[in-house]
């Protein structure tokens, strides 16, 4: 085949601008070879689908720059100490034992001890009281209801002395019990709480000295209750 010199020369410039393409970088040649591999291979996969939800969640459950999950802090709701009720009941209902130095007491108060009477619309008041300690004394009422304490305090004298100054004030006196007796409008703390935490009224303070008091007369109680009287708090005691 013979070719023109024209065509020579045009086909001899092609080949060497394609030669400087080619080694300036600008044109890569691909040979057959290479286009056939490439239409084999597997395409790009999709992007996955971000769960914006999740992220979002996450994000505020995490503490801001340590990326660790936040727990929230769990607090117990309050209950009642059943223990250190437990504590009190058994303290309260632990059995009054008189002192030891009982006879000592009794010396006492027959030396320091007088007396007091009045007469008043139906009912006869009467008073134990100690010289020389005002804040020691009792008051016992008679009606027709029976017999009320209303005072009972054993002032600075020592632990029972206040049973002792109550059967004191009674035998002195000569009052017939008969077989009912009550403590009126009882401010006695150790009481009231004996009667708010549902101790029986024989375990209270003031049962055990009712208790105390009726044996050194040579009586026994029966029965004992509460009885509210408004917002005051009595003790009944029913004798045998």
């Amino acid at each position: 085949m013979v070719t023109s010199a024209p065509l020579r020369s045009l086909l001899s410039l092609l080949l060497i601008l394609l030669l400087g393409l080619s080694m300036a970088g600008g044109i890569t040649i691909i040979t057959s070879h290479e286009a056939a591999a490439d239409s084999y291979k597997k395409p790009n996969p999709p992007p996955k689908k971000v769960n914006k939800a999740k992220n979002a969640t996450t994000k505020a459950n995490s503490i801001s720059g340590s990326g660790k999950k936040f727990s929230p802090i769990k607090t117990r709701p309050k209950t009642v100490d059943k223990k250190a009720n437990r504590k009190q009941i058994t303290l309260l209902k632990k059995r009054y034992s008189p002192p030891k130095n009982k006879k000592s007491i009794r010396d006492i108060i027959r030396s320091k001890f007088y007396a007091e009477k009045q007469a008043n619309k139906g009912e006869i008041i009467y008073w134990g009281k100690i010289k020389g300690d005002a804040k020691a004394f009792t008051r016992i009422v008679s009606n027709r209801d029976g017999l009320h304490i209303t005072d009972l305090y054993k002032g600075s004298l020592s632990s029972g002395s206040g049973t002792a100054l109550l059967v004191h004030t009674l035998r002195h006196h000569n009052i017939h019990v008969g077989k009912r007796i009550a403590f009126t409008g009882i401010i006695n703390p150790a009481t009231l709480k004996a009667h708010r935490l549902g101790i029986r009224p024989e375990k209270s303070l003031l049962g055990h000295v009712a208790t105390n008091a009726m044996r050194e007369l040579g009586l026994k109680p029966k029965h004992m209750k509460y009885v509210k009287n408004g917002d005051k708090l009595n003790l009944e005691i029913t004798l045998r």
